[in-house]
């Protein structure tokens, strides 16, 4: 294929420390001049030198658009959610202002969709290298730093209780957004919810290879940390808490998604596994308790489990 269909989206916020070198990357990537029609810029009020990086970088590059996010709604899903309101392509990729794409990116994530049912929803993911802010390896697998099977986006199930498809790695067809949209306050993230359709209404495929280099640096929003068990044993009740708000909002968005699509997939029988996982806070204490000794609720790891019981126990 050599028609410009594919929109990107980037999300910026303060990003004139990366922001240069990620859009390199993307222009130097194989079928950049042939397949991207824009690269949609959207900004959350930045105040340092991004706009005056991207101005000059529009001088030579037509396709870099600059849209400011005036709210009301602000952060990382809004200001996503606002970028892809402004697409137009057939696809959609999404990208961080801080990370590296690697230069095959762009036509391998297309390739797993061409041919494919464009009235379908259908959504791409890789894996990604994750990185230091020098762009030295960390780990060349987020799923190995995870240790996170990669084949959980296969179960909607366990999809619904954690997420492992980053929107930096994703490619999806105008049939996945035309359903996603808009994305719900209740969401935990825009990446977790247009995955979590794909899975419900159409197709999503996995690339095992890392086609990306995820910078972690101390301004990230959201990362791949992976903590030692002697660092959560220190700030125990921090974590706790906060696997404890995080877990209950992905309750919420498993209800909204109950409720946008009752009629499809998993949502229309009754008794499953996502269903009661979208019910759960209308359960009692002793069904909660329940489910998770089924195995119906739970994490991919030993820490993650225990956090949920000891949040599932002072939920009563």
């Amino acid at each position: 294929m050599t028609k410009a269909c594919i929109d990107i989206v980037l999300a910026a916020y303060n990003g004139e420390q990366f922001i240069e070198q990620q859009i390199t990357s993307l222009q130097v990537s194989s079928g950049y001049e042939q397949l991207v029609a824009r690269l949609i810029i959207v900004d959350d009020g930045s105040s340092d030198q991004t706009r005056a990086i991207i101005a000059r970088l529009q001088q030579a590059d037509p396709k870099i658009e600059w849209h400011s996010n005036r709210g009301p709604l602000h952060g990382p899903c809004a200001n996503f959610n606002f970028g892809l309101s402004l697409t137009t392509a057939d696809y959609i990729m999404l990208c961080d202002q801080d990370d590296i794409w690697h230069p095959q990116k762009i036509e391998r994530s297309l390739q797993a969709v061409i041919g494919a049912d464009p009235h379908q929803p259908r959504l791409v993911f890789t894996d990604k290298r994750i990185v230091d802010q020098d762009l030295n390896e960390l780990c060349p697998s987020f799923f190995q730093l995870r240790n996170i099977s990669r084949d959980w986006h296969h179960s909607t199930e366990r999809l619904l209780q954690q997420n492992v498809a980053s929107g930096c790695t994703m490619l999806f067809n105008r049939a996945l957004l035309q359903q996603a949209m808009p994305i719900p306050p209740a969401a935990f993230m825009h990446d977790w919810w247009l995955v979590l359709v794909a899975r419900l209404n159409g197709q999503v495929v996995f690339i095992d290879e890392a086609l990306m280099d995820y910078r972690q640096h101390s301004s990230n929003s959201l990362g791949a940390k992976s903590h030692s068990v002697l660092y959560l044993i220190r700030h125990f009740f921090r974590h706790l808490q906060r696997f404890e708000t995080n877990f209950w909002h992905t309750v919420e968005q498993a209800a909204a998604l109950q409720t946008r699509f009752s009629e499809t997939g998993v949502f229309s029988k009754t008794g499953g596994a996502e269903a009661d996982f979208a019910r759960l806070k209308h359960y009692t204490y002793w069904q909660r308790l329940g489910l998770f000794c089924q195995g119906k609720v739970r994490q991919h790891n030993w820490k993650g489990q225990l956090a949920l019981l000891l949040t599932l126990l002072k939920s009563r």
